[in-house]
């Protein structure tokens, strides 16, 4: 077992550097698309990629987050919810009047923030069918095309 461990332990930076560099190709791709923003909006160096948030216009787009992930499905490309803020869950719906703070940021985010599949293993011509996925969404909505 160490022998097959020492080589694992060779390689465990591979996948976050793979990542890293399909997080790239996702900014590459998506930068300048009108009605959606990678989250952060830049790359940054120590981020582990294990996920690529991004998130749409979709009052802009004229669709929900449901219709969103709908069309996605569709093109057989599976995004996800991304975290639903804590404020928001049934779980603390009772705390709500008590807080002493919004949560404006997340609020405004939430409704089009989605993730974008990412995984190890992903390749370029996956990366692009996403991105291509995405910019067919964004320039292809009826509703955004009076508005960009």
């Amino acid at each position: 077992r160490a022998p097959v461990a020492a080589w694992q332990a060779g390689r465990a930076e591979e996948p976050g550097l793979e990542r890293h560099r399909l997080a790239a190709r996702y900014h590459e791709r998506l930068d300048g698309l009108p009605f959606v923003r990678a989250v952060p909006g830049q790359r940054r160096a120590g981020s582990a990629h294990h996920l690529f948030p991004v998130v749409f216009d979709v009052e802009g787009l004229g669709m929900s987050k449901k219709d969103l992930l709908d069309t996605f499905f569709s093109r057989r490309i599976r995004c996800q919810v991304h975290y639903t803020p804590l404020h928001r869950l049934p779980a603390f719906a009772d705390i709500g009047p008590r807080l002493t703070t919004s949560f404006t940021t997340v609020d405004t985010a939430f409704p089009g923030l989605v993730s974008l599949p990412l995984w190890r293993g992903m390749t370029d011509d996956d990366c692009d069918r996403v991105a291509d996925a995405v910019a067919g969404i964004v320039h292809g909505s009826t509703h955004a095309r009076g508005r960009a």
